[in-house]
């Protein structure tokens, strides 16, 4: 366990939020446009702890030829699409408490993440 700094929006104000914890995962979903990036850790007091960035989805510009769809929609001509969006901090008793609010891969992939071992030794 170890200390956790995240930047969290509160409208037009960023603010720092420290905790002590691991990371268990990095998990990306794309919508369209934007991509939502969570981090997810296991806190110092038995808590998972969900950081959620919304930005721009880059893998659009991933294409074979010159004419990445990103170029052709209207809405990535806007200075707003660029720019990072919302970056929240939740924070959830259990595994059951994130099925709600969060996509049914990330609950499964946590439920999967909290049965790994803190630290493997490798005797090799």
């Amino acid at each position: 366990m170890g200390e956790v700094e995240v930047d969290v929006s509160d409208g037009p104000v960023i603010t720092v939020k420290r905790f002590t914890g691991r990371q268990l995962l990095r998990f990306e979903s794309q919508d369209g446009s934007r991509s939502i990036t969570y981090r997810v850790y296991a806190t110092s007091g038995g808590q998972i702890a969900v950081y959620q960035r919304e930005g721009p989805n880059w893998r659009l510009f991933i294409s074979p030829h010159e004419d990445a769809p990103v170029w052709n929609n209207p809405r990535t001509w806007s200075e707003d699409w660029w720019r990072s969006g919302q970056r929240s901090l939740s924070v959830f008793p259990d595994t059951a408490a994130m099925a709600n609010e969060l996509p049914p891969e990330l609950v499964q992939a946590t439920m999967t993440a909290l049965t790994v071992p803190d630290v493997e030794d490798l005797d090799i």
